[in-house]
């Protein structure tokens, strides 16, 4: 301090030439697995369903309708005669298209991954 200065408070004396004690604390790094920084594998017979339709087909008349009232009785045969098969629609990985036929329900839904086993779908 020279002759012309006035000395500071003593609350002020030395704080502003001190220099600011910073932390120098890296933030936490994420805990992150093996699993996370690996791309899942490729799967050529894998996918995911896009449609599941329920198709209605009419059977072949038996010929009894004919004999039991002619042509109306024909025709209650077709009406009764149906039967339900199931289109499911399977977008694969590749982008391709696929489609699968079942007579029977399929057992999966739309949105769902899964895996193509010979002609049938299997839950991924």
């Amino acid at each position: 301090m020279t002759q012309h200065e006035a000395p500071l408070p003593r609350a002020v004396r030395g704080h502003h030439l001190t220099p600011a004690v910073t932390r120098n604390v890296a933030p936490a790094a994420p805990q992150t697995t093996y699993a996370e920084n690996v791309a899942p594998a490729y799967d050529p017979y894998a996918g995911q369903v896009t449609a599941v339709n329920a198709v209605q087909t009419a059977q072949p008349t038996t010929g009894i309708g004919a004999i039991g009232g002619g042509l109306a009785g024909n025709q209650i045969e077709h009406v009764v005669h149906k039967t339900t098969t199931y289109q499911v629609q399977v977008r694969m990985n590749d982008g391709s298209i696929r489609n699968f036929n079942y007579d029977a329900a399929p057992g999966v839904s739309v949105g769902e991954r899964v895996r193509v086993s010979g002609d049938s779908l299997t839950p991924a």
